[in-house]
């Protein structure tokens, strides 16, 4: 059996980590379609990342129309 390492046991401070969220809802509905739900998932990365002091090297916001795409560096 396979125990799962909890996740402050993974990361290091200046690990450098790859995270990927599928934003869709329990029936495949894209969660981000709403320009508004888009800047306000912005605008809490923002936060969080300055609260955190994270440093953010590059994220991208994909649906089937656009993508959005910063680098924050």
């Amino acid at each position: 059996m396979n125990a799962r390492v909890p996740r402050h046991l993974q990361c290091s401070d200046g690990a450098l980590l790859h995270m990927y969220w599928h934003c869709t809802n329990h029936v495949k509905q894209y969660l981000l379609e709403n320009d508004s739900l888009k800047e306000l998932y912005l605008e809490l990365v923002a936060k969080y990342k300055k609260q955190y002091d994270i440093k953010l090297v590059d994220f991208a916001l994909l649906d089937n129309q656009r993508k959005y795409s910063c680098n924050p560096a």
